[in-house]
C-alpha cells in the first residue's frame, strides 16, 4: 500500500468520528423565558413563595407556642410544593 493511499484511508476512517454540529441546532433566542409555559411557572412559583414567607412570619410571631406548629407545618407544605413544581429558590 502506498503512503497516499495509507492517508487516504486513514482520513476517509476518521472522518466520521468527528464531531459534527446538527444542523438543526439553534442558539438560545430566549424564546422559552418568554413563552406561556414559563411564565405559568414564575407565576406559580411567586405565589408559593408568597405563601410561604406568609406561613413563616405567623410562625415566627407564635414562636414558643402551640400555634406554631400549625403554621410551621403550612410553611413546610409550601416548602414541598415549590420543590415539586421545580422552583429555584426551593431547590
Amino acid at each position: 500500500m502506498s503512503f497516499i493511499r495509507a492517508i487516504a484511508l486513514t482520513t476517509l476512517l476518521a472522518l466520521p468520528m468527528t464531531v459534527v454540529e446538527p444542523a438543526f441546532a439553534r442558539p438560545n433566542d430566549g424564546r422559552y423565558q418568554k413563552s406561556g409555559e414559563a411564565m405559568k411557572k414564575a407565576d406559580a412559583c411567586d405565589l408559593y413563595k408568597g405563601l410561604l414567607d406568609l406561613a413563616e412570619k405567623r410562625a415566627d410571631e407564635r414562636a414558643g407556642t402551640k400555634a406554631a406548629k400549625k403554621y410551621a407545618d403550612e410553611a413546610d407544605s409550601w416548602w414541598e410544593a415549590g420543590v415539586r413544581h421545580g422552583c429555584s429558590w426551593a431547590a
